[in-house]
This record gives C-alpha cells, structure tokens and sequence, in this order.
C-alpha cells in the first residue's frame, strides 16, 4: 500500500512511495522547510492521520 507524507500547511506531498518511510526522513530530505510554502516541518505524533486509500480496478 502506497505511504504519502503531506505538508499540514499547504498539503505539497513531501513523500509518495511504496516503501515506508518515517516522518523525520522526509522532514530531512527536504531541510526541513516544505518546498512549496517554506513553512517549518515539524513531527507531531498526534498529528498523524492513517486513511485508507482506495485501489483502482484493473
């Protein structure tokens, strides 16, 4: 199942793989700054939100 870690502020996907990959990793690669709005990246536990994402037929 695919992982996405999104930006809170202006939701620019920071990563999208099928691999996991931890928060903080993403935060790292990226400067921690989003590339898209430069707001600070930060790790909230109680921020998480897990959805389930719908599979395309085939």
């Amino acid at each position: 199942m695919p992982q996405r870690i999104y930006c809170s502020n202006c939701t620019h996907e920071l990563y999208v793989g099928l691999e996991l990959e931890s928060p903080l990793e993403a935060i790292h690669k990226h400067g921690g700054l989003c590339p898209n709005c430069r707001k600070k990246l930060a790790f909230n536990i109680e921020s998480i939100k897990i959805t389930p994402v719908e599979m395309e037929s085939e």
